[in-house]
């Protein structure tokens, strides 16, 4: 069950500041491939436009979307909205309670080693981010930009997204 990524986003350059735009959250914009991870409650698929990429065990129904890439020479999917939890649609509901519905899941480890949450920031650090973790690398990782999130948000709306260019 692929999800293509949302398109309705909002472009932003240096110039701009997203905190005076009314966003509340931002998270980096990760390396890797575009995937929704897929639980039926036994199994786990990563899937990309391609097809599946990996497949694991999990007794937890649930939807994510994310990316698949790797980091310390493992490979790991971040990811960073919840579609569905146990068989419940969270698209409509707003991104701080689909974040904090799928928490406790997180919290028990009830899904598999190699999904990890994003790290959502405050957006007062922005600036800092952008200009110490994006446009040079850090940690070895080179990401390609900041995400842009409102609390309040739908899944796929009210976001923007920085792009580093090069």
């Amino acid at each position: 069950m692929f999800i293509n990524p949302p398109k309705n986003y909002k472009k932003l350059t240096e110039d701009d500041n997203p905190q005076d735009m009314g966003y509340d959250v931002l998270e980096f914009k990760y390396p890797g491939e575009w995937c929704v991870l897929h639980s039926n409650g036994r199994t786990c698929k990563l899937e990309s436009k391609n097809g599946i990429i990996k497949s694991d065990k999990c007794n937890l129904k649930f939807d994510l979307v994310g990316h698949y890439w790797k980091f310390r020479k493992k490979y790991r999917f971040t990811y960073f909205d919840v579609i569905t939890i146990d068989g419940s649609n969270f698209t409509e509901s707003p991104l701080f309670e689909r974040r904090t519905s799928f928490a406790p899941y997180v919290r028990n480890r009830q899904i598999p080693n190699w999904v990890f949450p994003s790290s959502p920031t405050k957006i007062s650090k922005w600036n800092e981010l952008w200009r110490y973790k994006v446009l040079s690398p850090h940690m070895g990782v080179s990401f390609p930009g900041l995400v842009f999130k409102k609390n309040s948000s739908k899944y796929g709306k009210d976001w923007a997204v920085l792009n580093k260019t090069i």
